[in-house]
């Protein structure tokens, strides 16, 4: 239950049962406060003349106007923001990391927010290093859905719970960004978030198996999850080379692999859609995958 203040009319309350000689543990059981609100009301209020509740009302008024209200924006806290933000990372992602070093909630990433705008309208570009919006789930109506003929698929559903609990390591989300020409291939650990990025020729199956089958070595897997796409379709001979198994998360369900989407997302925000991968270094991608995993995650 949320404490409140007292009001004026228990003040008098707290006057008149004190004349009659009532403890506080019963002045307290009377008006439905804690002994200790009563307590400490007659400690801070009373006078040498005993407590008097329209002086004490006065008194608590005067006090809330006057006292020194703490700013959590402060200076020091607004130039780690703007120098957080300028290596890419969000609100949500800075006051997790204050929290975390410091040990305490410092500032929350709404009250950051709220700054990010208020810089907007004074004219500032905060802004332009926050993540894009994402795009609006859109059903799909009308069309048939041919994302499901992956032979030998395995659903999700039947993927260990220690994978869905997120609870160790090795369980693996895959998916591929894509490019006009080459593309990448994305990996990330659901315990960790640690991200695997490697380009490949072409986002056919046999590159794109084969470049899975490179990070899964590293990586230490159990299972991968990935979506419906036609470049998994090699998922059995993924399996059987690596012992692996592959999962498939639901058509249009990418909530399935949030973490990926997510990770998949500060990708695009270096290299938006249409970009040419055959144009971007390996060491960019690199720097790329540094960069990321060394952001804050929860």
């Amino acid at each position: 239950m949320q404490y409140q203040q007292l009001a004026p009319s228990e003040r008098y309350h707290i006057q008149a049962l004190r004349e009659q000689g009532y403890s506080m543990s019963e002045i307290g059981r009377r008006l439905g406060r804690n002994k200790s609100t009563i307590s400490r009301e007659l400690s801070r209020n009373s006078s040498e003349e005993d407590y008097c509740g329209g002086k004490a009302q006065t008194a608590s008024v005067h006090r809330r106007k006057t006292a020194k209200k703490g700013c959590k924006r402060s200076v020091e806290i607004l130039a780690i923001l703007e120098t957080y933000m300028a290596f890419g990372f969000s609100p949500e992602a800075i006051s997790g990391r204050l929290e975390k070093e410091r040990g305490k909630k410092i500032i929350s990433h709404e009250s950051l927010y709220r700054y990010i705008a208020e810089d907007k309208r004074n004219g500032g570009a905060l802004f332009e290093s926050l993540c894009r919006a994402p795009r609006p789930y859109k059903r799909r109506f009308g069309s048939k859905d041919r994302r499901g003929q992956i032979k030998g698929r395995v659903p999700m559903s039947e993927r260990p719970k220690e994978a869905d609990e997120r609870s160790e390591l090795g369980h693996l989300e895959g998916d591929t960004v894509h490019g006009p020409g080459e593309c990448l291939v994305t990996v990330n650990d659901r315990h960790s978030r640690y991200f695997w990025i490697k380009k490949v020729a072409d986002r056919g199956a046999e590159a794109v198996t084969e470049a899975l089958r490179e990070i899964l070595a590293a990586a230490g897997s159990k299972t991968l999850t990935v979506d419906n796409g036609k470049e998994f379709a090699a998922h059995q001979a993924l399996t059987e080379s690596t012992g692996i198994q592959v999962y498939f998360a639901r058509p249009y369900r990418s909530c399935d692999r949030g973490s990926n989407e997510n990770l998949n997302g500060l990708i695009r925000r270096k290299y938006p859609k249409g970009t040419d991968f055959s144009k971007v270094s390996d060491e960019d991608i690199r720097r790329l995958q540094m960069s990321i995993n060394l952001k804050p995650k929860k």
